[in-house]
């Protein structure tokens, strides 16, 4: 996976940091073919080690060559395996 953004740090009204918001960011999932699955979206990513995005499928390579649709979730950073745990709900139109 790779990400790409612009970020943005969000503060409450005391000025105490509340989360990290990314937008304009962009990547892709390889599949164990070798075909990639490309993505464009938004994060925001929080101080307790959680996070939410919305990701827009904007097509890819091998069969993923036209895809489309969103998917929006959330998950959490695990600090044992330094690894994020999401789930993720949406749609994957996929052209033959």
């Amino acid at each position: 996976m790779k990400i790409n953004g612009n970020c943005e740090l969000i503060f409450d009204e005391n000025w105490q940091p509340v989360k990290i918001a990314i937008r304009g960011s962009h990547g892709h999932w390889t599949g164990a073919n070798g075909d990639q699955l490309d993505w464009e979206g938004s994060y925001e990513a929080f101080f307790d080690g959680t996070f939410t995005a919305d990701l827009d499928i904007v097509g890819g390579t091998g069969r993923f060559e036209r895809a489309t649709g969103n998917i929006k979730g959330g998950g959490y950073n695990d600090p044992e395996t330094g690894y994020a745990v999401s789930e993720g709900k949406g749609y994957i139109t996929i052209l033959k």
